[in-house]
């Protein structure tokens, strides 16, 4: 019973990851991409790494996509504009 349980709570966790989304749907580990973006290293959700970029000094902005699923990152300084998304959007997912 205690294994089960465990082994739900994994996956309950493993499901709330965030990840990157590419423009046909496939999904990127966060830590794939932190070679290219390295404040990626620090942050876990699209909150955590716009307060990063703000806290480096750039206009960083989050906009939800699909409400708790899919989060859009915008930081113009830095060229990037990102979707977060949870699992259960992505196609498939790289672990480059």
């Amino acid at each position: 019973m205690v294994l089960a349980a465990m082994l739900l709570a994994t996956a309950v966790v493993a499901q709330e990851r965030w990840y990157l989304m590419a423009r046909h749907g496939e999904c990127f580990e966060l830590e794939a991409m932190q070679r290219r973006i390295p404040e990626l290293a620090e942050a876990r959700d699209p909150q955590a790494f716009v307060q990063r970029m703000k806290k480096n000094g750039h206009a960083a902005t989050a906009k939800d996509v699909v409400p708790g699923k899919a989060v859009e990152v915008r930081v113009p300084e830095r060229e990037l504009a990102m979707v977060f998304a949870r699992r259960e959007l992505c196609h498939s997912i790289e672990k480059r």
